[in-house]
């Protein structure tokens, strides 16, 4: 008996170590929506060259023509596990901001919770947005309507198989 209980308890043990490190929602909430800022603690016209130069402590920077980032990997790949900050740049400076996080397994929770805090984030900083949401469980919103303030666009899409969750964020200048 004592036997068969730890063999499964060596298993679920097995199990939680192949899987992910976990994303710790307070760190992406911070990092994309509690710096101030337009997204990340950045604004339109920041120069990139000051950007790469002095990131936060949690980030990479990426540094390649068309994939200007500052990128948070929680496991091998922030493209499954983690996220990053993308600048839009015309002459060396922001002219817009992109933020993308992504979750598999336990950290599709996270990512989910974290539509939320984009939404809420949003709709301080630019008033009420419209948000849509499909019967598979992706949301769709949009903050369009208020002169004189930025524009912004936020996906979330969830997969079954594998588990993962997915957040895009566009954040474009006022018109």
């Amino acid at each position: 008996m004592i036997e068969r209980a730890l063999g499964a308890l060596s298993i679920v043990l097995l199990a939680g170590a192949c899987g992910p490190s976990d994303m710790s929602r307070d760190e992406v909430d911070k990092n994309l929506f509690g710096r101030g800022g337009v997204l990340g603690g950045y604004e339109f016209g920041d120069s990139w060259d000051e950007i790469k130069k002095s990131p936060d402590e949690v980030y990479e920077v990426r540094d390649e023509a068309g994939f200007e980032q500052l990128r948070r990997k929680v496991s091998d790949n922030a493209g499954q596990d983690g996220y990053f900050l993308g600048f839009g740049l015309e002459g060396g400076k922001v002219t817009s901001l992109h933020a993308s996080v992504n979750g598999t397994q336990q950290n599709a929770v996270t990512v989910r919770m974290l539509v939320d805090d984009a939404i809420a984030y949003f709709d301080a900083m630019i008033g009420n947005g419209h948000c849509s949401s499909s019967p598979d469980g992706n949301t769709h919103c949009d903050w369009r309507e208020q002169p004189g303030k930025p524009r912004a666009t936020l996906r979330y899409m969830t997969f079954d198989e594998p588990i993962k969750g997915s957040i895009d964020i566009d954040v474009e200048p006022p018109e």
